[in-house]
């Protein structure tokens, strides 16, 4: 791998560089290093939870802790078993994360590895001369990488050859006792089953509904970037944002592939629970008037 040949003092001048430098999410002074939140909506059967890893601040990564723990604990409750079972976790991993953010006098590992991926990310797409634009530029036509820049650990890379999507820490198994996401799922292009395509301000796909329900989707999930995708696997479920590095090649190449103009499994609809909360919301809206 190309992480492992970059040089040791090159990595470390680099962390060093980005730990004691501003935050790149609200400016101000550092350290900066990798906080991560938990998230879990559930109603009924459905249950959805997340881990998210952001580089930042302590006060930034404070604050994302915070709104989500609030969102588990008001919405992560209402379905049975997975519901009741996994918003503990969630809301005692917070906690954790709020109690025991990572050591503002050093580096943490998350930070080091995630600067390595990133440089080695950066030396494998490159631009080649006359082009210096790296934002959709892949190394290969072949091959095409979609990657989010505050964590570098979180990719996914469509290979046209081998016929596979590779997801990097951004993949949900459906299997019930899974919690958080694979470090790595490789799917055969028959495996990607749909893709629910969220960026509401240009694709044809997304209806006005369609954006009020997903834009009620993030304010749940405590996301505040409404475009997105929602990829269905045979395995599971991802989601890959409008402002990951190369988003543009990577939809345009993924919505290519025959399979994903199946609907795939229905409880990975990203607007299921948001219109389970709306219904509930108005029926308990239209017993409030009734009862006055």
């Amino acid at each position: 791998m190309a992480a492992e040949k970059l040089p040791k003092e090159l990595i470390a001048e680099s962390v060093r560089s980005v730990h004691a430098g501003d935050c790149p999410t609200c400016g101000a002074r550092g350290p900066v290093d990798i906080h991560v939140s938990y998230s879990v909506v559930s109603l009924l059967i459905v249950t959805r939870w997340n881990s998210i890893p952001q580089l930042c601040c302590r006060r930034c990564g404070f604050k994302a802790q915070v709104k989500r723990l609030m969102v588990s604990t008001t919405f992560g409750w209402w379905s049975f078993p997975w519901g009741i079972l996994i918003t503990p976790f969630q809301i005692i991993r917070n906690i954790v994360g709020i109690v025991c953010p990572p050591d503002p006098s050093t580096p943490s590992q998350e930070l080091i590895d995630h600067i390595r991926l990133r440089m080695a990310t950066e030396v494998v797409t490159s631009p080649r001369p006359g082009n210096e634009s790296t934002q959709n530029y892949s190394p290969d036509a072949t091959l095409v990488v979609c990657i989010n820049p505050q964590f570098t650990g979180q990719r996914v890379s469509i290979d046209a050859t081998e016929r596979t999507v590779t997801f990097e820490n951004c993949h949900q198994s459906r299997r019930f006792t899974a919690v958080g996401f694979e470090s790595v799922r490789v799917c055969r292009f028959d495996e990607i089953l749909a893709v629910h395509d969220c960026n509401s301000i240009e694709h044809e796909d997304c209806h006005l509904l369609d954006r009020i329900i997903f834009a009620l989707v993030h304010m749940l999930q405590g996301d505040g970037d409404l475009g997105s995708l929602f990829i269905s696997t045979a395995t599971g479920r991802s989601r890959v944002f409008t402002n990951w590095n190369g988003f543009d090649a990577f939809r345009t190449t993924l919505r290519q592939i025959p399979t994903t103009s199946q609907k795939g499994y229905w409880e990975d609809d990203p607007r299921l629970i948001t219109l389970f909360v709306v219904i509930l919301f108005t029926v308990v809206i239209g017993l409030v008037f009734v009862m006055i």
